[in-house]
């Protein structure tokens, strides 16, 4: 899900809902929150063409916490 190009908004998005996020949109932004993530909630403008790297990250870390407990 890193790389050197970054990911699209629509990847991110899906990755964020299989994770167990709860994805709400407010206007022309998405509003991601997950009790597991590093920060209470991540905000996004649907406009926006790469996903910025602390959302993959907080996007990560609740994978890889999930994993754990599994």
């Amino acid at each position: 899900m890193t790389g050197r190009r970054g990911v699209s908004l629509r990847v991110a998005l899906k990755r964020a809902r299989v994770a167990g996020f709860e994805i709400t949109r407010r206007g022309s932004e998405y509003v991601l929150s997950h009790p597991l993530a590093p920060h209470p909630r991540y905000t996004i403008n649907h406009r926006s063409k790469d996903v910025a790297p602390w959302l993959i990250s907080g996007i990560v870390s609740v994978e890889a916490q999930q994993k754990e407990a599994a």
